[in-house]
């Protein structure tokens, strides 16, 4: 722990006065725009907060508990290797070890130890959960030794932030989660100006770790591989009329863990159709920030009115670029249609499964590419009307048979790629839940010609399905989970109660004619 054993108030006050006259050079490329930029620069030469890579500093990036607990640690005195020694004691809370959170095990346990930090029950932390602005102020005022007994939470802690002055130049409220820059300010308040009941302050205490800056940020940008990217809206669908604005979240990881892409530059495209849409992002490039998030604006037109509007994320994987499509469709009639998809072969979420509506005239379609997240989701607007849904996606690996196989509701295609179809009734103002959970139905067709029409009906229903026998003699496709009858053209049953699980594979053996 490393902390001063003198210093004269003479010290204080020039301190004071450097860090408020002073023009520091600015390591990062992101925060010209911050309101906060000085404090930002001061709290990074003090080394209390760093930068996210990649010459940014992510200002609006969130943090969270893993975080607020080695800077916490760093305003006592403590350094690195307090940490590292800490770390090797048994952990205080059982949340930690095994998760991407390890790294702050160290500085996690100094702060439980020295009572800075309270977990949140069951002897658990939630390192990965926000921190709030009355979490920060609530260590701030433990640090400073302004916490008195009996103290009632969050009230008294949110009144203590306008009692220390610690609100200052913030638009404070407890219960909204703390970004990067909030951090810093608060954080400069309380060193310099904020004193301990002693009349001593944090900088009068403690021997910061200086950090020299370099002149000029480095530009380069930073290449991933095996580099993944998901992105939602917050409102897939917004009333008629224009200037309706809607945000845009994309999340890129790498690796095997999904670890932050950390400074990767994220291109941002929209369109209508083949009209580009471009100006009406708030922003066409950003960098990730600490999280691998980046965050941007979209506002519609009213030319565009009953349009899906699609908005495309791009991050770099290696020498490649891979992409995922979010929609918005701006309307007073239209409805929402949103689900999961899954695997039929394994259960798995489908990531990058395509969307397309097929209007029953068939005068139209309407595609909705790579429209599925991590977890399989989707959200879709469109129109009322009578459709088929389709959803192609990709089940190369997890499909142990070769072949194509062609049928009424499912298509598998030699490429490994396969169409599940199924009709759609979407109302008006309406939001409708389809998922696609399949399993999948297979066997070997003994003495039926090549192409002969196979029937699958769930029993107690007329809802049936049809395949045909491939050149290999074999059937199949995807099915809803259920019980089914098999039958051939003149109504002959081949199997009865044939279970289908969703996710899995039922191989029914040879079916002979």
């Amino acid at each position: 722990m490393k902390t001063r054993k003198s210093i004269s108030i003479l010290m204080t006050i020039i301190l004071l006065f450097a860090t408020t006259t002073t023009v520091l050079a600015n390591p990062y490329r992101d925060i010209e725009g911050s309101p906060y930029k000085d404090a930002i620069l001061e709290m990074s030469r003090l080394g209390i907060l760093q930068g996210v890579g990649n010459s940014m500093y992510s200002p609006e990036g969130e943090l969270n508990r893993a975080a607020a607990a080695k800077v916490a640690a760093i305003l006592l005195g403590y350094t690195q290797e307090d940490a590292e020694e800490a770390a090797k004691r048994d952990p205080v809370f059982n949340d930690i070890q095994g998760t991407n959170h390890q790294w702050a095990l160290g500085w996690i346990n100094l702060m439980a130890e020295d009572g800075i930090l309270i977990g949140v029950g069951e002897n658990s932390y939630a390192p990965g959960n926000p921190l709030q602005m009355v979490h920060w102020v609530t260590i701030l005022a433990r640090i400073l030794q302004h916490e008195e007994v009996g103290m009632s939470w969050p009230e008294d802690y949110n009144e203590m932030a306008i009692v220390l002055n610690l609100d200052e130049g913030l638009d404070y409220l407890g219960s909204r989660v703390m970004n990067r820059e909030q951090m810093a300010q608060m954080t400069n308040k309380a060193i310099y100006e904020v004193p301990r009941p002693d009349g001593m302050h944090i900088i009068d205490l403690v021997e910061f770790e200086i950090v020299e800056f370099e002149e000029e940020p480095q530009t380069e940008d930073l290449i991933y591989n095996n580099t993944k990217i998901s992105v939602t809206v917050d409102k897939p669908l917004v009333p008629a009329g224009g200037s309706q604005m809607v945000q845009v979240t994309a999340t890129a990881t790498y690796g095997p863990d999904n670890l932050p892409a950390v400074g990767t530059l994220v291109s941002i495209m929209a369109n209508v159709g083949n009209i580009e849409r471009n100006s009406q992002l708030s922003s066409e490039f950003e960098y990730a920030d600490m999280n691998g998030r980046v965050a941007v604006t979209y506002t519609t037109l009213a030319s565009d009115d009953n349009k899906p509007v699609t908005i495309k994320i791009a991050v770099q994987d290696g020498n490649d670029w891979i992409d995922r499509g979010t929609f918005v469709m701006a309307s007073n009639n239209a409805s929402l249609v949103r689900g999961t998809v899954i695997n039929p072969f394994n259960g798995n979420p489908v990531e990058g499964a395509s969307v397309i509506l097929e209007e029953s005239s068939g005068s139209k379609n309407h595609f909705f590419d790579k429209a599925t997240a991590i977890d399989g989701s989707y959200s879709i607007a469109m129109l009322p009307g009578s459709y088929f849904i389709n959803f192609d996606m990709d089940v190369e690996g997890a499909n142990p048979y070769s072949g194509s196989y062609s049928g009424s509701h499912s298509e598998l295609r030699n490429d490994g790629t396969m169409k599940l179809r199924s009709e759609l009734q979407l109302s008006k103002g309406q939001t409708h839940t389809f998922n696609s959970h399949r399993g999948i139905l297979t066997g070997i067709a003994s003495n039926f010609p090549v192409g002969t029409e196979l029937y699958f009906t769930p029993i107690g229903t007329q809802n049936t399905s049809l395949t045909k026998v491939a050149t290999n003699g074999r059937f199949l496709l995807a099915l809803d989970p259920g019980n089914y009858e098999v039958t051939a053209f003149g109504g002959t049953i081949y199997r009865s109660s044939v279970t289908v699980e969703m996710g899995k594979i039922t191989d029914i053996g040879t079916v002979t004619r």
